[in-house]
This record gives structure tokens, sequence and C-alpha cells, in this order.
């Protein structure tokens, strides 16, 4: 099937009005119009994603901190006890994790902090809006305290012999009071 195209007069043509010739109420219903947002949609959207910015942090800490404690009951059923340097070397990994973790941890959780001041700064969030830092990070708090136990439990791991719960306490000291390992 072949169509032709269609072809104007120019009666046809000329009977087109053009926009200046449309009444202004006409041309405020047209479907497509330039209108640009109004203020206040562009700061509620901005507020929204400033809010977006301090609650996804927090969110992101606690699944790590989900994460980090499943390697701790990992390494713990596998490893009751330290028989050999085997065992130190995968302490030594698990270490090594769970620092550059909290590392890692600690950039995640200082992102609402910039998001508040950035907020503030372009006046989308107010002072009260501190509450969206406070109440995730108390909740990342407890989650952080329900791992202790685990902690606890391998810094006292007991060794087979007194080399092995020496390098034990070597690790365990730098993991606790250290940023970055250094076995």
């Amino acid at each position: 099937m072949h169509i032709r195209p269609q072809k104007f007069t120019t009666n046809e043509v000329q009977s087109e009005k053009s926009l200046s010739e449309i009444p202004s109420e006409e041309v405020s219903r047209q479907p497509f119009t330039d209108e640009k947002p109004t203020s206040d949609a562009v700061e509620s959207a901005m507020r929204f994603v400033f809010l977006a910015l301090m609650l996804i942090p927090p969110i992101c800490g606690i699944l790590l901190l989900l994460q980090a404690r499943e390697q701790l009951r990992d390494f713990l059923r596998e490893t009751p006890l330290l028989v050999s340097d085997r065992d130190i070397e995968k302490l030594k990994a698990l270490a090594r994790r769970q620092m550059y973790l909290s590392l890692f941890q600690a950039c995640v959780l200082g992102l609402p902090v910039a998001a508040f001041g950035g907020g503030i700064l372009l006046h989308v969030l107010f002072p009260s809006d501190f509450v969206w830092i406070l109440l995730p990070s108390i909740l990342v708090i407890l989650a952080a305290l329900r791992m202790r136990p685990e902690e606890q439990r391998l810094w006292c791991l007991p060794a087979e012999n007194s080399r092995l719960e020496e390098e034990r306490d070597r690790i365990i000291s730098c993991w606790r009071f250290r940023a970055l390992p250094d076995f």
C-alpha cells in the first residue's frame, strides 16, 4: 500500500492560525508549554534529595555492620581455637577486612553531615532537620553495640600456645587502636 503525501492549498495554509493570533488563555492551556517549575517545586525536590542523602548512608552503614557481623560469626564458628599459623593468617585477613570496612563506614556516615551542611547553605533544610542525622546515627550505634559481643569473643579467642597468643594480641591491638593494618 502506497500513501501519498497530502498537499495543502494556499487557502488551507492561510487558514492556520499563527501562535500570536491565538488568545492567551488558549495558549496557557496548551499541553506542551515551556513553563518553568515554580520555586516551591524546586525547593521541595531539593529538600527531598538532601533528606535522601542524609538517610541512605546510615541504612548502608547498618547493612555494612550486618556484613561485618556475619564475617565475625563465620570466623568464630570455623575457628574456635587458634592452633596454627594458618589460623593466624585467617585472623589477619579478617582483621584487614574489618579495618578497611570501618574506614569505608566512617566515610559513608560522614555523608549525611555534608548533605546537612549543604542543605543549610542552600536554604532547603532547616536546623531542626538535624534530627534526620541524629536518629539514624543512634540506630547505627545500636547496631554496632549488638555486634560487640562477637568482637569481644574474637579478641579473647584462645590460642594453643604462647607464640600464637602473642601474635593474636598483636593483631587485635592493631585492629582496635590503628586505622590501617600493619601486619
